[in-house]
């Protein structure tokens, strides 16, 4: 069996300690490091406010691409920024947990067409640059799929 080195030291972030609307802030750019689940994951050190030291905290998916959409694709263009905290009780993996989505200022956990959550612009939709470049969502006709 092969094993991967976890490069990621320090303290975890307790989200059981997180609850809607505290504020965070990232204090180190993020950088994707192998998970305990085998895939990866998007980790940075940050700061809750009202609470003593650095934690590092797991970026999700919605909240990686609402911190692109705001601040960037450079992760250190994401440091200092304040970020709202929304909770979320789930289960991942089969097993309960809790979301935490960090949301910039101006965006929202909202739910795309497919019933996926997304941190989005208020009142906009969930669009994620790629290159540089925002593509609209394109709209597809039934009629057009083949079976």
């Amino acid at each position: 069996m092969k094993f991967t080195i976890n490069t990621t030291t320090g303290n975890w972030l307790d989200k059981k300690t997180l609850k809607t609307g505290d504020l965070i802030k990232l204090t180190t750019e993020a950088k994707e490091v192998p998970s305990q689940q085998g895939g990866m994951q998007v980790v940075a050190k940050c700061k809750v406010k009202g609470q003593q030291g650095e934690s590092n905290i797991s970026i999700n998916k919605p909240s990686k691409n609402a911190l692109i959409v705001a601040f960037g694709d450079d992760s250190t263009n994401w440091i200092d920024k304040p970020l709202t905290v929304s909770i979320e009780k789930t289960i991942i993996a089969g097993k309960r947990g809790i979301a935490a989505y960090l949301i910039p200022e101006g965006f929202e956990v909202t739910e795309d067409e497919g019933g996926y959550v997304v941190v989005s612009k208020i009142g906009g939709q969930a669009s994620v640059p790629l290159n540089g470049v925002e593509y609209p969502e394109e709209e597809i006709n039934p009629d057009d799929i083949p079976f």
